[in-house]
């Protein structure tokens, strides 16, 4: 069924309806309307509410949150109006498929794949924040270990002298004696 949006959007909707006559009702059906009745009332009352209903629903809300709602309204809709004029029972209304314009459905791709490139660049930043937050944490760690050294270094200035004999060797005399 060929149907508008609230926004002008065309979309093409698949729809089951599980209906049935009530059998106590059935001769009062045929006699007034015939045997054809789903072709003469259920097809065409199905359009009219599914496309009274659509119109009333932005292109969005048709194919993702309110698919659901749009159905029970269909529905609804249909009972009210079957039930009491033609004596027909409505199970069920699905819907079963939607098709956008061609135009819509490259336009929900794009923003797909712009949705996916999003989210890779939002781990990539996480990734780098968490690359960037390890390296402070290293930095911050060798500072402080630099700092206790200093302040081991100021407390025992003679720990310098040893270092420097284990460091040069033979040639400690010479840089000891200098001092």
């Amino acid at each position: 069924i060929h149907s508008l949006t609230s926004d002008g959007q065309r979309v093409d909707v698949e729809l089951t309806v599980r209906a049935r006559p009530q059998p106590s009702e059935l001769w009062k059906l045929h006699k007034s309307i015939g045997i054809n009745y789903p072709s003469k009332i259920i097809f065409p009352k199905t359009r009219a509410a599914l496309r009274e209903i659509l119109s009333n629903y932005p292109v969005e809300d048709v194919y993702s949150v309110k698919r659901q709602e749009i159905q029970n309204k269909i529905q609804e809709h249909l009972q009210n109006d079957l039930t009491k004029k033609y004596f027909i029972d409505v199970e069920e209304v699905l819907i079963r498929n939607v098709k956008f314009s061609k135009e819509f459905q490259d336009s929900i791709d794009r923003k797909q794949q712009a949705y996916q490139e999003y989210l890779k660049m939002e781990y990539v930043l996480a990734s780098e924040r968490a690359k960037r937050d390890a390296k402070i944490l290293q930095a911050e760690g060798e500072a402080k270990a630099i700092n206790l050294r200093v302040n081991a270094l100021k407390a025992n200035p003679d720990f310098i002298k040893y270092r420097r004999a284990q460091v040069y060797g033979k040639r400690a005399r010479l840089i000891l004696t200098n001092d």
